[in-house]
């Protein structure tokens, strides 16, 4: 499980593209 530090707030859009980085290297 992948969790941004609590101190990182990015906008949607930053939280989007993190975890469609993950998806993309994860490769379900």
């Amino acid at each position: 499980m992948v969790v941004l530090p609590y101190y990182h707030v990015p906008g949607e859009e930053g939280i989007f593209r993190h975890y469609k980085q993950i998806a993309d290297a994860v490769e379900i």
